[in-house]
């Protein structure tokens, strides 16, 4: 519910350009557009339905090309020319005072509730935000391995934003050069007719050439393609074709019965409807599945063109346009609850939706009526004492006030939960000792009965950098092996690590026994590797140097390996025979092999238990048989093979009905890929180095 891509966020933003006019007229059908985009996306991250609400950033693509097209085509045939500084004071002044309210206020909350990392990590967002190229910053973050299953930015909404700044940096400039040009070759009739026609042909080009990109990242690169500007380009400019051709879309409408309007704007505004329903974020997105309610909303605007009635019911009354109005600002205040919100309140609650949706409103429409209009009114007004108040100075002094309260009431919120939780007894320094992490779990008798009291080790919001060094050798995707040596670098015991992250999130428990036993031990991980005959062509280079080292240099005393218990990797079984003879070639050479099992699967709601402000910690957690739900994909292979070793650490996870995020007192993973963290690491790897000696006698 609050992820956005692939599978994590589907965050958009309403198209902030200026009013939806053409000519001199209200596109009241068009403010309609907009408020079906904005209440589809965030129904969509509130509670998770339609499938497609993520759609809506698509129809504010068009409506956003549309709309500033048409108001560059009308002031360069009003005045010959186009006023950039004119321009881009209309969209400072209608974007960027409601905009930074939120990043201020969105970093302010954030550092009251959440702190740690992820408030480091949204400072560097919203900066990236306020220069309007956070896009980027979130399409490598999408592509980042050690980046999923952690909570989405609560700016990751100001992407979409970004996208549609870039192209108004290049697109009025790029008008103004076509149509110079061609007033220098044609009268000032046929000037403007040429003029439509170059405009309308470069930017079909561009159209298909990023429609083009698009097919091929959406296949190749999906998280990238989903944040590119490159890959979204298509879609504004199905908008800017809508404004070029307005004239001529007019025209033909007018040569056609009464109806074909009308039907036309149901035609589209079913389109859209359907692509709620069917389309998905993991499935050839942005393209080939965007096109549908990108051609549906371009539709239902040329519909409108040179229309006499308003446009169809739905789009049109009262109340969609007044939620149309006040789009933008209902977009950017709704993300960052329902991130946060969560810190405070299980998001899986029953009333966690009507909660969020109230909060977001509560804050979007006062930001809308005392920042936003206020900022973008042209003129100087004044106040109640009948002085001249410049709006700015008024959103301003509103912008502050609301600021405050908002932080505030996070502080008074996090205060009032903080001294509400029961004060908890802590228990004897040594028993803490002693039963410490997965040491709670080793000697459950021992430590039946000590109670942790707070802090958790990490924090919460700092687990993701809880790493201890965990990947320096680590290969990424596609990339040169990075083997490295470690341990006891003149121990007689030679002994190689090999596997993916999951093998080298137990480095840091393991390479401190290493070195107290005198291991010399050589790290061979990376991404989808794995100790197997039949490698993973992503981990090509390291792979080479696993079978080069294990089968051909001087035979190892031991090596430990383990993979990932992912229900995309574990259930594959033609993995089984490469596995299970790797094992065997390996062994057959003097080499003793430890499989170690892989911890459990994670899901969001035990790891957002463990963050959430006043949480009982004992509740935060996975029922066992969800947890070993897919099957270890070493078990199998370990079978087979006939001297390799299989070690269960399973019990060092979880309790006989549950397994817990937080064991004795230390938070075990990073994320809900179940990389642990190098705390718990830390602790288990004494347990785990005296039970790969016991099994295989190293």
């Amino acid at each position: 519910m609050t992820s956005a891509v692939p599978e994590p966020v589907a965050a958009s933003a309403p198209a902030a350009g200026p009013a939806a006019r053409t000519g001199r007229s209200l596109r009241r059908d068009v403010q309609g557009l907009r408020a079906v985009a904005v209440l589809a996306v965030i129904a969509d991250h509130v509670l998770g339905r339609p499938q497609g609400g993520f759609v809506g950033v698509d129809v504010f693509f068009v409506i956003s090309g549309y709309l500033i097209t048409g108001l560059l085509l009308r002031e360069h045939a009003r005045t010959g020319s186009i006023s950039f500084r004119g321009f881009y004071a209309r969209r400072v002044r209608r974007i960027m005072p409601n905009a930074l309210l939120t990043l201020v206020v969105t970093v302010g909350a954030t550092a009251v509730l959440v702190g740690g990392d992820r408030l480091a990590a949204t400072v560097k967002d919203a900066v990236a935000a306020a220069l309007t190229v956070v896009n980027w910053r979130f399409a490598v973050q999408g592509t980042d391995y050690f980046a999923q299953g952690l909570p989405p930015s609560p700016a990751q909404h100001f992407w979409s934003l970004s996208v549609e700044e870039q192209f108004y940096f290049v697109w009025p400039w790029l008008m103004l050069g076509l149509l110079a040009l061609v007033a220098r070759r044609a009268s000032a009739r046929s000037g403007r007719v040429r003029g439509t026609w170059v405009l309308g042909v470069a930017m079909g080009v561009v159209v298909v050439a990023s429609f083009a990109w698009a097919l091929h990242q959406s296949a190749a690169q999906p998280s990238f393609a989903y944040f590119s500007t490159l890959t979204r380009i298509w879609e504004l400019g199905v908008g800017a074709l809508a404004a070029i051709g307005a004239v001529r879309v007019a025209r033909w409408f007018a040569a056609r019965p009464r109806w074909t309007r009308p039907v036309a704007a149901w035609a589209g505004l079913v389109g859209i409807g359907v692509s709620l329903l069917v389309v998905r974020a993991d499935q050839g997105f942005p393209a080939p599945w965007a096109l549908l309610p990108v051609a549906a909303t371009a539709l239902v605007i040329m519909a409108g063109e040179g229309a006499t009635g308003s446009g169809p019911w739905p789009l049109t009354n009262r109340p969609m346009n007044y939620v149309g109005d006040a789009s933008y600002s209902l977009y950017l205040w709704h993300w960052p609850v329902v991130v946060l919100l969560p810190v405070l309140v299980p998001d899986d609650s029953a009333w966690f939706g009507a909660l969020a949706v109230a909060l977001g409103v509560a804050l979007a429409l006062p930001a809308y009526h005392l920042v936003e209009n206020p900022a973008r009114g042209g003129h100087p007004g004044h106040d109640a004492q009948g002085r001249r108040a410049h709006p700015l100075r008024r959103a301003s002094f509103a912008a502050v006030a609301l600021a405050a309260v908002v932080v505030g009431g996070c502080a008074v919120t996090v205060s009032a939960l903080e001294s509400a939780r029961e004060p908890v007894q802590a228990s004897p320094v040594g028993s803490q000792t002693e039963c410490f992490g997965a040491r709670t779990l080793e000697k459950r008798a021992l430590c039946a009965d000590v109670v942790f009291a707070d802090p958790v080790t990490p924090d919460p919001q700092d687990a993701e950098s809880d790493m201890g060094g965990a990947y320096r050798c680590y290969s990424a995707q596609d990339a040169p092996a990075k083997p490295c040596t470690r341990g006891d670098l003149d121990g007689a015991t030679r002994v190689a690590v090999v596997g993916n992250s999951h093998a080298a999130a137990l480095l840091p428990g393991l390479l401190p026994e290493a070195e107290r036993l005198g291991w010399k031990v050589d790290v061979l991980v990376g991404f989808g590797c794995n100790l197997t005959t039949t490698p993973n062509p992503a981990c090509a280079g390291t792979s080479a140097e696993i079978e080069r080292r294990l089968l051909h240099d001087e035979p190892y005393d031991l090596v430990i390996t383990t993979s990932s218990r992912s229900a995309t990797g574990a259930a594959r079984l033609d993995r089984i025979p490469g596995l299970r003879d790797m094992m065997d070639a390996v062994t057959a050479r003097g080499t003793a092999v430890a499989a170690v099992s892989d911890a459990p699967m994670v899901s969001e709601q035990a790891l957002a238990c463990a963050a959430r402000i006043g949480a009982d910690l004992s509740t935060c957690g996975m029922p066992r048989d969800e947890a070993f739900a897919v099957r270890d994909p070493l078990r199998e292979p370990v079978r087979q093979s006939a001297d390799a070793v299989f070690v269960d650490v399973s019990d060092l996870y979880c309790r006989p009905e549950t397994c817990p995020v937080v064991v004795g007192g230390v938070l075990a993973y990073r994320d809900t890929a179940g990389h642990t963290t190098a705390t718990y690491s830390r602790t288990l790897g004494p347990i785990l180095v005296e039970r790969i000696r016991e099994a295989t006698g190293i």
